[in-house]
This record gives C-alpha cells, sequence and structure tokens, in this order.
C-alpha cells in the first residue's frame, strides 16, 4: 500500500523528458507511526542530479504516507527505488 502510495506522486520532470534522461534512483526515508515523514535521501544516485532531485520530492509530496500498521515498530526506514523512464 505505502509503495502504491509514492508511486501516484511520482513525476518525469519535463526538462529530464526533453533530453531523454532515465535512470533508477534508490531512496531511502523514515516515517513516523502517523504517517509523518522524519527524513528522505538518495540512497543511490541515479546520476544524474535532476531525477535524483525529482525522487526526493516525490517522497516530499506523497505526505502523509500511510499510517504504520499495530505490529510494526512506531518508525520505519522503508528503501523505495523509483524508475524514471520517458518512453
Amino acid at each position: 500500500a505505502l509503495l502504491r502510495h509514492v508511486a501516484k506522486y511520482q513525476r518525469y520532470p519535463n526538462a529530464a523528458r526533453q533530453l531523454h534522461l532515465q535512470g533508477k534512483v534508490d531512496t531511502q526515508f523514515a516515517m513516523g507511526r502517523d504517517g509523518q515523514l522524519l527524513g528522505v535521501w538518495v540512497k543511490t544516485s541515479s546520476g544524474q542530479m535532476m531525477l535524483d532531485k525529482e525522487a526526493i520530492e516525490t517522497i516530499r509530496r506523497a505526505q502523509p504516507l500511510p499510517s504504520i500498521p499495530p505490529e510494526l515498530p512506531d518508525r520505519l526506514n522503508i528503501h523505495v527505488q523509483l524508475v524514471f523512464d520517458p518512453s
């Protein structure tokens, strides 16, 4: 559910589309039980600063994130790979 939620907020930057940039960005983020984003960073860069920046913005736009189920810890560190492909 969390990955589907984040995917709804992913955009392919127009400038990146014009340059035919593509890549995968591995992001890491920490979230609290209530869905609050505690921090987000690029774990593995796509090699394209524009795509890396958009990956961070995708996670930020997705706030509030879905709440953490009660059986899981109050804080989670999540890894998400965002793929940017102009096709």
